[in-house]
Order: C-alpha cells, then sequence, then structure tokens
C-alpha cells in the first residue's frame, strides 16, 4: 500500500518534501519523531511505529529508553527519504504539550463530515488528512486524556484523543492554515466530554524543554552534584525544578536526592507527587543554582576534563584542560544567534553609542523582534523569551516606546505577553556589580539585584537579556581592568547558564560619537570593555541625520556589513531604501532631470517642493498630478531626491510662509540646474547686514533664496529677514528618542 496515498511518483521523497514544507515550526524541534511502515494485520495492513535507527518501538512508553530512541523531525524526514519506511509519526508523551485528536472515516469524496468540521472549525490549529485520505488528525498544544469513543458517529466513525501515549502519523495533507495551538478551555471539557473522559485542565503555553536528550541529562547531572541535597529548601526547589521533566526528573532527583544520609524514598515519593508540573520554576534554574556554586557546564567552550565530569575546583584552581582527541570524528557545534551574525548565544554583545542616538529603541524593537521570532533591518533572529532590564528609562517611557514599536512593525502587544518581560529598575537599585569598598583594584561583588536577575532568567527560559544600560548596572570604576573583565564575566555566566546571548548597551564620549576618533574607540574606559565582549555593535549618527549600525568586532565569525538606518519623523528606525534598479532605471532615463526640472518650475510658480516626508503634502503627493513622475511610487520619489541631495544638486532652504510659520523646502543648486539644462540663476548682490535677498512668493511666503527674482513672482519686495539653511544628505531624525 503507498504511503500518503497520492504520491505515486517517487512517494517518499514526495512526502518528505511536503513535510518540510507545511509541518509547524514550535513542534519540530521536540525529540518525539519516529517513523512508521505498513505490516500485514488480521482485517488490513497496521501502521508499526519504527525509531529512526531501524528498531521497532516497544517496551513502556516514555520511559528513558523509549526517549533515547525518539528522534527530532529532521531526522524522522531523513530517515523517510531512505525508502525504507512509509511514513513520519509523532509520539504522544504525557509530559509534552502535544496532544492528537483522530477521527476516523469522516471524509467522503473529498469533503468533511457536519460532525468532523465542526471539531476541526472549533479546535483552529493543525488539521491534516489521514493517510489513506478517510480520517483527519489534529494537532493541539495542552492536556488531554488516551481515550477513544467507538463508533461515536455512526459505524466505524471512531474520534480518540492521544493524549499520554501511542503515537500519530503525520501527513502533511493539510486542511487550511499549518499552524499549532494552544486548546481554549471550552473546546478542551468539550472534546474529551465527546469520549466520555473526564476533563483536564488545559495546559498553559507549550515549553520546548519537557522532553531534554541524554547530553541534557548528563549535563543536569553534572550540575546537580553542586548543589546540596541535604539541604532541605534546595532539595525541594530542584525537584519543583525537575518535576516538568516527568520520569526522567523524578529519575533525576532521586538519584541525587539520595546523597543526603536523610533521604526517605517513601517520603521523597509524597513529595515528588505533590509537585505542579505546570509550575514557572523551569530545569535551567537548576544550571543557574549550579553555576553560582562554581559549576561549569561540562559541554561549554571551557571543555571538560579526558576523565568525565570535572569535580568541584580544589582551591587556587584557575583552568581546566580542553579535550581535543575527539576531533577528528566529532565536529563541535558551531556558534548560534539570538541575531543572526551579531549576537551570538553564550555570549555578551556590546551596543556602544553616544546618548540620544537610539540605541534604547532599536534594542526594544530588537527585543519584540526576538520574541516573536521576526527580522529586523533584514535580519533573521531566533524565537525565544526576552527580558529586557531597563536600569536608565523608568516604565512609562519604556511603555510609550514599546506601543510605537509595536505599531509601527504591525504587532499587538498582546502577542507579546509570556515572551517579553521588561524589568524596570529604576525605581530601586538597577546596580549588577559594585566596589566592595576595601579599596583594592579589581575587588567588586555581585549585587542583590544581579542574584535576582539571574534568578529571574533562569526561571524564565530567557534566551536574550537586554541590559540598558552599563553606566547604570556596573557601579564601580570604568577604567579599572579587573573590575571590568569581571563585571562582564557575571554576564557571560548569566548568558550561559540559559544558553542566552546577553546585549549590554553602553554610552561613547562624544569625541567618538561624532566620528572624531577610530571606530576601535567606541567604548569609554578601559579596553576590557572591549576585549570582554565576543561581539560589538556600534552605533553612529551621520552629519546628514542618518544612522549607522556597524559590525566592529566579531571573535566567533567574519564581520557583518554595516546597516544604514533612517528614522522618520514620528516613526521608528528603518533601513534606509538604498536606490533600487527600477529607481536606477528612471534617472539613467533622465527622471532625474525631469525631477530637478519639476523643482525649479515649482519653485519659480511660487509653488515651493517641501521635504518633509510624511503627512497629507509630500514632494510625491505634488508630483502626482505631473505627467512625467504620475507612475512613480513615493518611495522611489524619495530616493531620487536623496539622490539628488547626495549629488549636490539640490538643498534645503528655510522659509517663512503667510502665517509666519518657519518651513523648509527644495531648491534646485547651480550644480542641479547645469545637470537638468537649466539656465544658470543670476546671482544677487549680498545684503551686509541681512546676508541674503529674500522675495515674497506669489501665495505670500517668504522665500529665503540667494538667486534673483524670477518674473513670474512679480518682482522683489520688501527686503526680510532671512535664514537660509543647507544639509548634506537627509530628512531629520526624530531628535531625542532613543
Amino acid at each position: 500500500m503507498p504511503a500518503f496515498g497520492s504520491d505515486m511518483e517517487a512517494p517518499h521523497e514526495a512526502a518528505a518534501d511536503r513535510l518540510q514544507l507545511v509541518v509547524p515550526q514550535e513542534i519540530r524541534a521536540y525529540k518525539q519523531w519516529l517513523v512508521w511502515r505498513y505490516e500485514p494485520g488480521p482485517d488490513k495492513p497496521r501502521k508499526v511505529p519504527y525509531y529512526v535507527n531501524g528498531t521497532r518501538r516497544s517496551g513502556v512508553q516514555g520511559s528513558a529508553a523509549d526517549l533515547a530512541g525518539l528522534e527530532t523531525f529532521e531526522s524522522a524526514v531523513r530517515c523517510l527519504r531512505s525508502g525504507a519506511f512509509d511514513g513520519v509519526g509523532l509520539a504522544v508523551l504525557e509530559n509534552s504539550p502535544i496532544k492528537a485528536i483522530d477521527l476516523d472515516n469522516c471524509v467522503t469524496d473529498g469533503r468533511l463530515s457536519a460532525e468532523a468540521e465542526a471539531i476541526v472549525t472549533e479546535a483552529d490549529s493543525y488539521s491534516e488528512l489521514s493517510p489513506s485520505g478517510s480520517g483527519v488528525r489534529i494537532l493541539v498544544f495542552g492536556v488531554l486524556p488516551s481515550k477513544k469513543a467507538m463508533n461515536h458517529y455512526g459505524p466505524g466513525r471512531h474520534v480518540e484523543l492521544f493524549g499520554t501515549t501511542g503515537f500519530v502519523t503525520i501527513t502533511g495533507n493539510v486542511l487550511g492554515d499549518s499552524g499549532i495551538r494552544p486548546m481554549s478551555h471550552a473546546f478542551q471539557a468539550w472534546i474529551t466530554s465527546k469520549v466520555g473522559a473526564e476533563s483536564k485542565t488545559a495546559a498553559p503555553a507549550p515549553q520546548l524543554t519537557l522532553v531534554i536528550d541524554e547530553q541534557q541529562r548528563v549535563e543536569l547531572r553534572s550540575a546537580l552534584n553542586y548543589l546540596d541535597a541535604d539541604d532541605y529548601e534546595s532539595w525541594i526547589d530542584v525537584g519543583m525544578a525537575l518535576k516538568s521533566l516527568g520520569d526522567v526528573g523524578r529519575g533525576l532527583w532521586m538519584e541525587w536526592s539520595q546523597q543526603s544520609p536523610r533521604f526517605d524514598a517513601q517520603q521523597a515519593v509524597e513529595k515528588w507527587l505533590s509537585f505542579d508540573p505546570s509550575g514557572k520554576i523551569g530545569y535551567r534554574s537548576v544550571f543557574y543554582r549550579a553555576s553560582a556554586r562554581g559549576w561549569v557546564n561540562p559541554a561549554s567552550a571551557r571543555g571538560k576534563l579526558p576523565g568525565g565530569d570535572p569535580g568541584p575546583a580544589e582551591a587556587g584552581a584557575s583552568y581546566v584542560a580542553v579535550r581535543f582527541d575527539d576531533l577528528d570524528d566529532v565536529e563541535p557545534a558551531a556558534p548560534t544567534y539570538c541575531w543572526d551574525g551579531l549576537i551570538p548565544v553564550g555570549a555578551v554583545t556590546l551596543l556602544g553609542a553616544h546618548g540620544g542616538t537610539g540605541k534604547s529603541t532599536i534594542a526594544l524593537m530588537l527585543s519584540v523582534c526576538t520574541a516573536l521570532g521576526l527580522p529586523l533591518f533584514g535580519v533573521a533572529t531566533r524565537p525565544c523569551n526576552v527580558v529586557f532590564f531597563s536600569g536608565e528609562d523608568p516604565a512609562e517611557t519604556v511603555r510609550y516606546r514599546l506601543r510605537k514599536v509595536c505599531k509601527t512593525l504591525g504587532v499587538s502587544a498582546a502577542s507579546l505577553v509570556g515572551r517579553l518581560h521588561i524589568l524596570d529598575a529604576t525605581d530601586g537599585n538597577p546596580v549588577l556589580y559594585r566596589e566592595d569598598g576595601s579599596g583594592r583594584r579589581g575587588a567588586g561583588v555581585l549585587t542583590q539585584t544581579y542574584l535576582a536577575l539571574s534568578e529571574y532568567t533562569a526561571t524564565h527560559d530567557v534566551g536574550l537579556l537586554v541590559v540598558d544600560n552599563a553606566s547604570d548596572a556596573y557601579d564601580a570604576s570604568e577604567i579599572d581592568r579587573a573590575k571590568v573583565r569581571s563585571f562582564m564575566r557575571s554576564l557571560v555566566r548569566l548568558a550561559q547558564a540559559t544558553a542566552a546571548g546577553v546585549l549590554l548597551l553602553a554610552h561613547v564620549d562624544k569625541v567618538t560619537a561624532r566620528g572624531l576618533s577610530s571606530g576601535s574607540d567606541s567604548y569609554s574606559g578601559s579596553t576590557a570593555w572591549h576585549n570582554s565582549a565576543r561581539s560589538r555593535l556600534f552605533l553612529s549618527r551621520d552629519k546628514d541625520g542618518t544612522l549607522l549600525l556597524e559590525h566592529q568586532k566579531h571573535n566567533l565569525g567574519k564581520l557583518a556589513e554595516p546597516i544604514r538606518l533612517v528614522w522618520p519623523e514620528g516613526g521608528m528606525p528603518q533601513v534606509d531604501v538604498p536606490v533600487n534598479g527600477f529607481v536606477q532605471a528612471i534617472a539613467e532615463r533622465s527622471d532625474m532631470r525631469s525631477l530637478l526640472r519639476l523643482i525649479a518650475e515649482f519653485t519659480e510658480r511660487g509653488e515651493f517642493v517641501t521635504t518633509a516626508v510624511s503627512g497629507r503634502v509630500t514632494a510625491a503627493t505634488m508630483f502626482r498630478r505631473e505627467p512625467s513622475f504620475a507612475r512613480v511610487e513615493a518611495d522611489e520619489v524619495l530616493a531620487l531626491l536623496r539622490r539628488a541631495e547626495r549629488a549636490g544638486q539640490i538643498e534645503r532652504v528655510a522659509y517663512r510662509n503667510a502665517e509666519r510659520k518657519h518651513k523648509e523646502r527644495w531648491q534646485v543648486t547651480a550644480v542641479g540646474r547645469e545637470a537638468a539644462g537649466l539656465a544658470p540663476n543670476a546671482p544677487n548682490a549680498p545684503n551686509a547686514d541681512i546676508g541674503a535677498i529674500s522675495a515674497f512668493s506669489a501665495n505670500g511666503a517668504e522665500a529665503l533664496a540667494p538667486n534673483a527674482p524670477n518674473a513670474a513672482l512679480g518682482g522683489v519686495g520688501d527686503l526680510a529677514h532671512a535664514i537660509r539653511r543647507t544639509h548634506s544628505a537627509h530628512p531629520p531624525t526624530a531628535g531625542g528618542d532613543k
């Protein structure tokens, strides 16, 4: 019998390709995947599950042996491509949030039965056709029992819930969109009642850490060796942290608990049963607690001793031996990033800029994008939980910026709940590291705020921590290399404890910010700020108002290309629109010449072309009624204006309109008039007191231009005080906002 029914030509490749396209990303990382094949059964062929290694699945489902055989989605798809199996399946485990609903014989002639359509609609989650094409499979996040209602809607029309055991085939023949969503409380209660099962409380948002691999178990055992099982409070906290791992967590906790001479097996069992598996304490908090007591992850860059896990270091020990004898056969994991190529995981990235340049706003934009897995400035992010630790700006300021960021990105603030955590430390004590009071060089201590932040990041499974900023978090001498290095290492420990990236914002001096110092000096104080960061970004504002985000250091790979940004009035920083191929073609077809002629013509008519880039009246709206520019989009007009300004063909001129309000317009320069084939203006003799001759335009505005009056303007009126302002490149940015 062919797998997945309809793909008769190269069915395994076609099925694998389809699965790669449609299976939701959020469930691919779970190690719950296997393969299956058709085998003879009493009445019809049976779908028999196999581990990816080719062994038939057997034994206790969810046991350590079973979990060791299950693999990731990618591994299962690769196995399917080999042609040895008929399909891919997903093992349902009690401690995993992924559950399944199976509807048999509910599709006839390609149409769902009314009952099945109601269930699919109410579930509002990933739904697909079964391998035979006559049934439907629904995947949801939540809690369900394992229960089957035979002939629920008629002969052969069964409804089965997979909540604790079993496996379901995954075909990729989706119905509607392919997103997987948590069950609503109402649906969870309704669907369980359909099969006569008792309703359970629906699970909260899914956690990718409920199923761990063997390497993570090794790391947990290593970390537990640094914790005191004889301390009751620690014993309880560790048990609560490991509860979410189910049988694996129970085994680790029991094994560690026996280190205490007071261990009581019966008491331990009772305590374990009392722990809430959906509590807020995650298993990663074990790593945090062990790190605070000197534990170093054996899988970290500092390596491990050839003999196995390192024990507690001897007094005075300051290094560990790095193993490399296995490198002929083992490929070490490549660096991973929170922001692709820019902010590495497990390390500190420094973002330096002068005050008011916009680093806080850009860091907040990055936080939102990372929380939702959206790219920022065209650069991909790794979706994860984010903490934005604000030691400089109070809550209301951050809230104000966050609303603007959400509106600019087109996202709902509600979608960030549980993913983005904003911590306001301005009313308390934002200091993470301070002098110890001894006056000795290099002597500093971590504060209670640091310890609280460490606990928060561990229990919320944080993947990106933003610290705004260094001047508030670090209360010691900036030129004391040892203290700076110690502070930076404390941030590295935060990063490594939860496999997160840390972005530390820092001020630079005005000389560096103005571009009068070398780029390597984009930090203040000791060089240890630069040396301790694995990656370093520098944000500066050009004289033309554009922002430049440069990647100035990267120990783990090549430097990324600079990102040029603009900050439109009332908006948020965005990538500067380059002159694309279409706009370039327009310019080459002499539309740049048309642009210059239009600006000059408008000026001669007294209809000044505004420099505004947003609002009811812009250059694009003024030119829209002109035949030569009727088909040119607004962003293309803006790109042409930028190109002309950078070439010195147009300039900005300030003036006051009839209501005496200050305005700004474009004016074609002598260079521009020559490029457009226009006759040069005859220069006026400057007035010694005023510095420029002004003319009243036909609409009553004072034009602050140095050129001779045009006859169309009705001659020279009274002299008026004039100010002529010329910029070299770009519209003004939103000054002062960060």
